[in-house]
């Protein structure tokens, strides 16, 4: 789903869309940090032990959250400014 947004991003020009998206993952990256790594529940640390989870691996999804979350936001960038460009022409 992701992969499809980001060709709409970036072929049809779609910049709202490239903005939502980043809004959308910056703020299930910040929802994913005060449920789940904040107050370490009992059930994270059952599923730590268990070694279903692990703070690296909850670390580096969290940064790639947010790696794409800034890629969609400098894609809608980008995208809105080609459309203002060329509405001119």
């Amino acid at each position: 789903m992701l992969i499809g947004c980001l060709v709409l991003v970036l072929a049809a020009r779609l910049w709202w869309l490239g903005l939502a998206v980043s809004a959308l993952l910056a703020s299930g990256s910040l929802l994913y940090v005060l449920v789940d790594l904040l107050p370490d529940q009992d059930i994270y640390r059952a599923a730590r032990y268990e070694g279903c989870r692990s703070y690296q691996t909850d670390l580096l999804d969290l940064g790639l959250r947010l790696f794409l979350a800034v890629v969609f936001a400098w894609l809608g960038y980008r995208a809105r400014r080609d459309v203002i460009a060329n509405r001119g022409t």
